[in-house]
């Protein structure tokens, strides 16, 4: 074999070798987008079962989900807190949102977030009346998916 033909062979392995690389970098981009996809996934979830954690240790906050379940007139400190619950759901479910459209978190997961608005708010009646007085402050909220249930006309409580 001559030189140029040497030269010939080694280009050509050269190529088939970045095609390859190439094809295995894809393939490892691909594995790492599912298992930061699940983490997010995992992590968000983890982020919102805090919640229920702090509710059972607080007894405040169960005497306070127990009167808004019996829709019980508020004293001033319990609407505070009302309000500091309030604004926590809204800004989690306002991530939710924001992670489904960059398309972190997959179409399952944000049903799940969705439907849970609406149990909120049916399982403890003032807090829709709270959530819509929270979001009269902020002019995008009604442009937000996930709030939809909160904005929709609800009869009287």
């Amino acid at each position: 074999m001559n030189r140029d033909a040497i030269g010939a062979v080694g280009e050509v392995v050269g190529a088939l070798a970045v095609v390859v690389s190439v094809i295995y970098l894809a393939a490892q981009v691909k594995g790492s987008a599912k298992e930061s996809a699940a983490g997010r996934s995992a992590g968000i979830l983890d982020e919102y079962n805090r919640m229920p954690e702090v509710m059972i240790a607080s007894p405040e906050l169960t005497h306070l989900f127990t009167k808004l379940r019996k829709n019980e007139t508020l004293t001033d400190e319990e609407d505070t807190l009302l309000e500091s619950v309030s604004n926590r759901f809204l800004t989690h479910w306002y991530s939710i949102q924001t992670a489904f459209d960059h398309k972190l978190i997959d179409r399952n997961v944000y049903e799940v977030f969705y439907e849970d608005v609406s149990r909120w708010i049916n399982s403890y009646p003032p807090m829709h009346r709270k959530f819509r007085e929270i979001m009269t402050n902020y002019s995008m909220s009604a442009d937000v998916p996930i709030y939809a249930p909160i904005l929709r006309e609800r009869e009287p409580f």
